[in-house]
């Protein structure tokens, strides 16, 4: 039998049919019993109908006598109750009269019941003293309010009120308040005596300050009016009269004011004082004779205990006396009355021991009734009957036998753990077991008697990965971990590695219940995740996320073609889905509404969508919960009973055994094998040559309206492309994690896009800020589309790229205007002779233009939002990627938001909300390299496209550009730049024309001296240095990269081969210890032709004083010079003596040097010196000779030296294959990286161009 075919559950559904015919052939053979015994039962009631009624009779005698039996004992035990109840009453009366009070019928007082009297009289007494406390307390508090504002803040602010129970206390507080209160008063006579003098002081300043005015009046009207001066003097003086007279009058009043305020204060608190020692004293009087009383009734109150002391222990010894004779008879009585019922218990059971007898034998003559020929005649079809029930159910015993042999088999672990990964999917997965022997299973479903035997009937219970099965297990931990262990562990060795995914919950035991699986964890496997969830928030989230997926699962790859994800995954091939796990322990801990919810939708979608859900429920299921799809798709463990049993009707009655237990080493080290199997696998590619044209076929789509590019693939068959020019879809946002497969999605595009649009159609820029090679190949084979390939760019040249794209956007809008169009589309159906391709710009990690908030970064953000912007018109397409989003922040949200087309691969949840959008964190569930979600509609949840990026083998994209090139043999190439290695002299395409030419334009004595250094960090052409014939027109270079100062001069002569052939360079060599670099420039000189001569540092002074007396003479006309020095700070003959020196020696080598500088360049002589810091250079040269190099070539330095040569840190910034070239007259800065030293190869390629002049 095809065991696939044979699901557990339609093995169950049989054995239920089989276990129901048996159950029903048991009812057949107990009805026929039934009725035989029915039918002798009627006979012998129609023949033995005397012994009946004699049998009731006795019957009826026997229940009457009981009754009688009964009614004695009872009024047996009624008679001596009540003596037992006179014989206390007399007691009580005889204790009543002794102790002499109360009535007769009452009990005296207890030892407690007096206890609680004292305690009650003891708290009447402490109220009442608390009472008068509290009264007197709140007299004192209504004087202290009574009294001044002033005199009550001095009252509180001396003493505290407290409650008034030690009054001696209290007349201390309160003449401790006078006292301070007395005090108070000579501070405020003093303080009369400062106001009166502050007052008098003003007085007289005011006073001298009229008399001043006044005095200044005269003066200034004197010399105006002199006829009039006496009548002015007399004027004056009566006008300070009157204000001396009226300042006067308002400052006695202030006085008076002043002294009346403080004698009325002053009284105040001396009425106060009065008052609050007669009051104080008056309230305090009462409070002792308090005292007094309460000490009388204390003493008062111990007199009444020592008496009442006494007399309780007299009446206690007196009560023990009659409390002894009390029990003595008490005890006779019961003595008596035990006796009675036990004569009365022996009669009445030989009266009833008698009438049983008679009854027995009655039964005993009704039972054994013998027979008759017609009752035998009436039990043989019944008989019958019976043997024809037994004979099925023989046979319906063997086909539950034989069922049970038909169940599937499962894979399943041995205790010694794994041997080898799985390759294929498995059909079953082994859960154990359940047995039961027919002796039992008969009786379990009716049977009374047993066949011949006791055959045990075993049924495997697995779990059938293609319809995803659930598990609930009911139990205690203890008793669920280990099923849950084996199973996981089962589940990870029996399907292949990469191909299921476990989400665990644990919210009670916070991660224990998974304690051997948390290794997994650390070492950041897929198979678990991150961490087992605990909190109900994160659990609600998980289920969301599981739902999401079952949402992906059906939408986007079941649909209508697919019954489940095993069929799905049959034709999928390498993106084959993985199945998915969900167990969650002690239900529904944890587990809010929402959770739930989902979780019980999760029980009826998620075997479809390949989601299993294993649960662990200690106690009852939580309403809401369906145990339907358990029942039918899944299996219902129930650990509570000894042994456990499958809840399913068929087998609920048999006993479950569990799969083999694997000891705990054993378990660690298979944990540790599975990991190892998870690290081993390879990624799931799709190989992206399946996409590519057939050989012929490329080239044969047109850009016009729409690009669309095969970039992955989609389900099991369908193909995702990038669709740019339609609506808002124009331009390409990515992002992911390292590792998720950003770059080859973007080798995917490219290579794409190439193989299925012409040049003429499509042409890319690409820009790569991460320091690695990832679109090298497309430089070195020469991309036929590339029209810039940067490869570990710097933000300068990136910029420069932004710069020359947005040219090209203000030349297509002239374009556009001429024609009266508005698109692209537009003006190809305008023109359609003229090519106008659609531009891709690719920047990869391109958060680095962000990187620092500088001119570059506001430049790159003004530029990339127009394209973003405007670019939809023009074709031009904007693809930027980067590993996180979070640090392109300087880009404005609102260019971001105009980005329509968003594609997230694995990130975390904060990162998915910045690529997607914020409500759209669906990329953190993606868990494989190359995994993406394609969103066309700027992020939206419901346009999620899950697709797995097609994979681009490095060969594969090598012969593919190849062949590409090959097609297009004639295509400019790119313009290239690799930021990590020096330019290559051979690159330079200027060079190489002006090395060909036959005829060379330039005269032997030019006013400037021109030669290449390297590229520059822009798209321009190569950075050049110029030396025209006038002051300061020398240059400088500084720096320890000395591979870099050779390989700029090595440019630099290479280029006077072309421009300036009759060019004299003398070189002095102060680098002795590198003849290597030195070489190969005397090399690449001697081939181009040159008249360079070599000097050593014992030469060059002699030849630096027979220049310097040239240039004096004015003899160095009509020829230029060119005077290159090597290791200037190791040329101690020319260091230059002090500017300021008082007699300078003039026909010293460093002044003769230092007149070189200041005339040479005027009259066609340059100088090139080279140190190799900043140091050295100011050692070598003084300030007055440095400020005679207008140009300055600095490599990488520290920012103290690069502020020191060129006023500013720039030269701080440079990387070590990179340098700066600065004019300090128009203060110009150009970044480039130097050539490289020529190799012979590149000498010879070089020699090669000159001489194939046309």
């Amino acid at each position: 039998m095809n065991h696939s075919s044979r699901p557990l559950h339609d093995l169950l559904c049989e054995l239920a049919t089989l276990r129901a015919k048996l159950r029903t052939a048991a009812q057949v053979y107990h009805q026929a019993v039934q009725e035989r015994e029915n039918a002798t039962q009627r006979w012998q009631e129609e023949h033995r109908q005397d012994s009946k009624q004699a049998l009731a009779k006795y019957e009826q005698q026997h229940a009457q006598l009981s009754i009688q039996h009964q009614h004695a004992r009872e009024k047996l035990s009624q008679d001596y109750s009540q003596q037992l109840e006179a014989l206390t009453a007399n007691y009580r009366r005889q204790r009543q009269r002794e102790w002499g009070h109360g009535n007769e019928n009452d009990e005296p007082q207890t030892e407690e019941q007096l206890a609680t009297q004292a305690s009650a009289k003891a708290t009447t007494r402490y109220n009442a003293f608390r009472r008068t406390c509290d009264q007197l307390d709140k007299s004192l508090t209504a004087f202290v309010d009574s009294l001044s504002p002033q005199v009550k803040a001095i009252a509180v602010t001396a003493i505290t009120l407290p409650r008034i129970i030690d009054p001696e206390k209290n007349l201390a507080d309160l003449e401790q308040l006078a006292q301070h209160i007395q005090k108070r008063l000579s501070p405020l006579t003093t303080l009369g005596k400062r106001i009166f003098l502050a007052q008098t002081t003003n007085i007289a300043v005011q006073l001298v300050l009229a008399i001043a005015a006044a005095t200044l009046a005269w003066n200034v009207w004197l010399q105006q009016q002199e006829a009039m001066a006496p009548l002015i003097v007399a004027v004056v003086w009566l006008v300070a009269a009157m204000i001396f007279l009226a300042i006067r009058e308002t400052a006695a009043a202030g006085q008076r004011k002043a002294m009346g305020m403080l004698l009325g204060e002053a009284q105040e608190i001396r009425r106060a004082l009065q008052i609050l020692r007669k009051r104080g004293s008056a309230q305090l009087d009462p409070q002792k004779a308090l005292n007094t009383a309460l000490e009388t009734l204390d003493r008062q109150q111990a007199q009444r205990n020592q008496a009442a002391a006494a007399a309780a222990a007299e009446e206690e010894r007196h009560i023990a006396q009659v409390r002894s004779e009390r029990d003595a008879q008490r005890h006779t009585i019961l003595q008596q009355q035990e006796q009675a019922l036990s004569d009365l218990a022996s009669q009445q059971q030989e009266e009833l021991k008698t009438l049983e007898e008679t009854i027995e034998h009655l039964r005993n003559t009704l039972a054994g009734a013998g027979s008759c020929p017609e009752l035998d005649e009436t039990l043989a079809p019944l008989r019958q009957q019976e043997t024809e029930a037994i004979t099925q159910r023989d046979r319906i015993l063997d086909d539950i036998v034989q069922l049970c042999h038909q169940a599937p088999q499962a894979h399943s672990i041995d205790a010694a753990g794994l041997s080898t990964p799985a390759h294929h999917m498995p059909t079953h997965l082994a859960l154990g077991a359940v047995s039961l022997n027919s002796t039992q299973l008969l009786h379990n479903d009716g049977w009374g008697t047993t066949p011949e035997g006791n055959q045990s009937t075993t049924l495997p219970i697995t779990l059938a990965w293609d319809t995803a099965p659930s598990l609930l297990i009911r139990g205690s931990s203890a008793d669920a971990r280990p099923l849950i262990h084996s199973a996981m562990l089962s589940t990870m060795a029996a399907i292949p590695p990469g191909m299921v995914r476990f989400t665990l919950c644990d919210p009670q035991h916070l991660g224990e219940s998974f304690a051997p699986f948390l290794a997994l964890c650390d070492q950041h496997s897929p198979l678990i995740g991150p961490k087992v969830w605990t909190s109900s928030n994160e659990i609600e989230q998980r289920l969301h996320d599981l739902s999401e997926h079952g949402e992906k699962v059906i939408q986007k790859y079941l649909r209508d073609r697919h019954a489940n994800l095993t069929a799905y995954n049959q034709q999928a091939g390498a993106l084959a889905e993985p199945y998915q796990v969900l167990v969650l322990c002690d239900l529904p801990r944890g587990c809010s509404a929402t959770t739930l919810e989902r979780l019980n939708n999760l029980l009826h979608f998620g075997p479809r969508c390949g989601i299993s859900v294993w649960l662990h429920c200690p106690g009852e299921i939580p309403k809401g919960i369906s145990l339907e799809p358990l029942h039918s798709t899944g299996v219902v463990l129930d650990l509570g009973h000894d042994p456990a049993r499958i809840d399913h009707p068929a087998i609920a009655d048999w006993a479950w055994h569990g799969p083999v237990s694997i000891a705990p080493e054993n378990l660690r080290h298979a944990i540790s094998q599975i990991h190892d199997w998870q690290q081993a696998l390879t990624s799931r590619a799709v190989p992206i040559e399946d996409s590519f044209p057939a050989e012929g076929a490329q080239w044969q789509e047109h850009s016009t309206t729409l690009l669309r590019i095969a970039i992955g693939r989609s389900g099991a068959e369908a193909l995702q492309y990038l669709e740019l020019g339609r609506g808002t879809a124009q331009h390409v946002l990515i992002g992911g994690r390292t590792g998720s497969g950003k770059s080859t999605l973007l080798h995917a595009i490219i290579l794409s896009g190439a193989l299925q649009y012409a040049p003429q159609e499509l042409q890319f820029y690409l820009v790569d800020f991460k320091k690695g090679v990832e679109f090298t190949s497309y430089a070195r084979h020469k991309l036929p589309h590339a029209r810039v390939v940067a490869v570990e760019s710097d933000r300068e040249y990136a910029l420069s790229v932004l710069r020359t794209l947005d040219e090209q956007l203000d030349r297509r809008g002239q374009h556009f205007r001429a024609s009266d169009v508005q698109d692209l589309a537009a003006f190809r159906s305008a023109n359609p002779d003229q090519d106008m391709p659609r531009i891709c710009l690719v920047i990869d990690e391109f958060h680095e233009f962000f990187a620092e908030d500088d001119a570059i970064a506001r430049d790159a953000a003004v530029l990339l939002e127009r394209f973003v912007r405007q670019g939809r018109a023009f074709g031009m397409h904007i693809i930027l990627g980067s590993q996180s989003i979070s640090g392109s922040m300087s880009l404005a949200r609102s260019a971001i938001g105009q980005i329509g087309v968003r594609i997230a691969l694995q990130c975390n949840e904060a990162d998915s909300q910045l690529i997607l959008s914020e409500d759209n964190p669906a990329a953190r569930l993606l868990d494989r390299p190359g995994e993406a979600i394609y969103n066309g509609s700027a992020g939206q949840a419901a346009a999620n496209s899950p697709f797995q990026v097609f994979w681009v083998d490095d060969g594969v994209r090598e012969r593919a550009i190849q062949r590409l090139r090959a097609l297009a043999p004639d295509a400019p190439p790119p313009w290239s730049f690799e930021g990590n290695v020096p330019a290559l002299l051979t690159n330079n395409q200027p060079l190489q024309h002006l090395l060909q030419q036959r005829q060379h334009t330039a005269p032997n004595h030019s006013p400037q001296i021109r030669g290449w250094l390297g590229e520059p960090n822009a798209l321009k052409g190569p950075c050049e240095l110029y030396l025209q014939q006038r002051s300061g027109a020398h240059c400088l270079i500084v720096g320890q990269h000395r591979p870099g100062v050779y390989g700029a001069l090595a440019g630099f002569l290479s280029s006077l081969a072309g421009h300036h052939p009759k060019l004299h360079i003398h070189c002095v060599d102060g680098e002795r210890g590198d003849e290597r670099g030195l070489n190969k420039l005397y090399a690449l000189a001697s081939n181009l032709g040159l008249d360079l001569r070599m000097l050593s540092p014992g030469e060059s002074s002699a030849f630096i004083q027979e220049t310097a007396t040239a240039l004096k003479d004015d003899s160095v006309q009509g020829d230029d010079h060119l005077i290159i020095l090597l290791g200037l700070n190791r040329m101690r003959a020319l260091r230059q003596e002090d500017a300021f020196a008082f007699d300078p020696d003039p026909t010293h080598p460093g002044h003769c040097l230092g007149t070189c500088l200041e005339l040479g360049a005027e009259r066609g002589l340059h100088i090139i010196a080279w140190c190799e810091s900043a140091q050295q250079a100011q050692q070598s040269l003084n300030r007055s000779s440095l400020r005679w190099f207008n140009h300055r070539l600095l490599f990488q330095m520290n920012a103290a030296d690069s502020t020191e040569l060129i006023d500013d840190s720039s030269a701080s910034r440079l990387g070590l294959n990179h340098a700066l070239l600065c004019d300090m007259d128009s203060m110009s800065r150009e970044k480039f990286r130097p050539y490289a030293i020529p190799d012979e190869s590149h000498i010879a390629e070089i020699l090669a161009w000159r001489n194939n002049r046309s």
